[in-house]
C-alpha cells in the first residue's frame, strides 16, 4: 500500500509502499489499494479512506482513477475536453489540474467498484 494523494499530489517511487494483510471485503476486480491523504474527493471519499484499484491503462472521461502526473501521484477524476485533459477533484474547493501537451502522465487505474 501507499499513500495517494487526494489534494495537492504525493511522490512515490519503487521503495514506497507496504504490502498489508486485509480482512475486509476487496472489489473482485481490484488489483491493488491505496490510502488517500487529503480533501480533494470529499464528499465521497475521505482522507485516510482505503480504495481499491483496477490495473488499467485507459480511462474514459469522467472515470475516477489513479494517475502519475509529473512526479506525483493523484486520485480524482479523469476529464477529457475538448480545451485538454484534466484531472479533477470532487471537492469544490480545488481547480482542475491541467495534464499538459509535455507533462509525464500515466494512468495506473480506475476506482475498482462490484
Amino acid at each position: 500500500m501507499f499513500t495517494a494523494s487526494a489534494g495537492t499530489g504525493n511522490f512515490i517511487d519503487d521503495d514506497n509502499f507496504e504490502e498489508v494483510e486485509i480482512h475486509d471485503y476487496v472489489p473482485r476486480k481490484a488489483s491493488f489499494g491505496v490510502y488517500l491523504d487529503g480533501d480533494s474527493m470529499e464528499p465521497a471519499f475521505k482522507d485516510g479512506q482505503l480504495v481499491w484499484i483496477e490495473q488499467t491503462e485507459c480511462l474514459d472521461s469522467g472515470d475516477i482513477g489513479l494517475f502519475y502526473l509529473d512526479g506525483k501521484t493523484y486520485f480524482k477524476k479523469y476529464i477529457v475536453k475538448t480545451a485538454g485533459n484534466f484531472l479533477q477533484s470532487l471537492n469544490a474547493k480545488y481547480k482542475p489540474i491541467p495534464i499538459g501537451e509535455y507533462s509525464t502522465f500515466k494512468i495506473f487505474g480506475k476506482l475498482a467498484i462490484d
